[in-house]
C-alpha cells in the first residue's frame, strides 16, 4: 500500500501523532482559528475550506483538499481524531483492507466517525452534500458505501504496549 496523507481534525497530545506518523506519507492538522496555537507540533495547519459550521466532516473535507493539492497522486487520505484514547499501530493498513469506498473504525460497538480512510476524489461530492445538509457524520455519506471496520481490542496492538 502506498503511504497516504493524514488529516488530524484536532490535536491534544503525541499519543495519536506518534503511532500514526509511520503509517502515512504526510500529516496535517485541521484547525480553525489562530494556527500558531499548534506551532509546537511542527505540522502544516489547514482550516475548514467551506463557510459555516459543518462539523467533523468539514475537517475531513479540508484534509481531502489538502491531500489533492500537496500529493496529487494520493488516492486515499486517512483521518484520526486525537481525542481517541488509543490507536492501533497498523490502523491505516487495517482500514485499507476493508472493502468499500470509505472505511471508518469501530471499537467496542461504537463508531468512531472521524477515524477512517477516505477517497481523495470524494471531496467535491462531500462538499456538495455538506452544503445541502445531507451528511450527518455518524450516518455516513447517503449514497456512498461506508464500511465500518472494527478495530481490535488486544492491548499489544496499542502504542502504550508496543515492544
Amino acid at each position: 500500500m502506498a503511504p497516504v496523507p493524514t488529516v488530524m481534525p484536532k490535536v491534544e497530545e503525541g499519543h495519536v501523532r506518534d503511532p500514526i506518523a509511520p503509517q502515512v506519507g504526510r500529516m496535517v492538522l485541521n484547525a480553525n482559528g489562530d494556527p500558531s496555537r499548534f506551532a509546537e507540533f511542527g505540522l502544516p495547519i489547514v482550516a475548514d475550506t467551506i463557510e459555516g459550521f459543518f462539523g467533523l466532516l468539514a475537517g475531513i473535507l479540508a484534509g481531502l483538499r489538502w491531500s489533492a493539492a500537496t500529493a496529487p497522486g494520493a488516492r486515499l487520505a486517512a483521518s484520526v481524531s486525537t481525542d481517541a484514547p488509543i490507536l492501533p499501530l497498523d490502523l491505516v493498513a487495517m482500514l485499507d483492507s476493508s472493502p468499500g469506498s470509505i472505511a471508518r473504525a469501530r471499537s467496542a460497538g461504537e463508531l468512531h466517525p472521524v477515524i477512517g480512510l477516505w477517497p481523495v476524489a470524494l471531496a467535491d461530492d462531500l462538499e456538495t452534500r455538506l452544503k445541502a445538509g445531507m451528511v450527518p457524520c455518524r450516518s455516513g455519506l447517503a449514497a456512498r458505501r461506508s464500511t465500518r471496520f472494527s478495530m481490535p481490542t488486544h492491548p499489544k496492538r496499542w502504542p502504550r504496549h508496543a515492544a
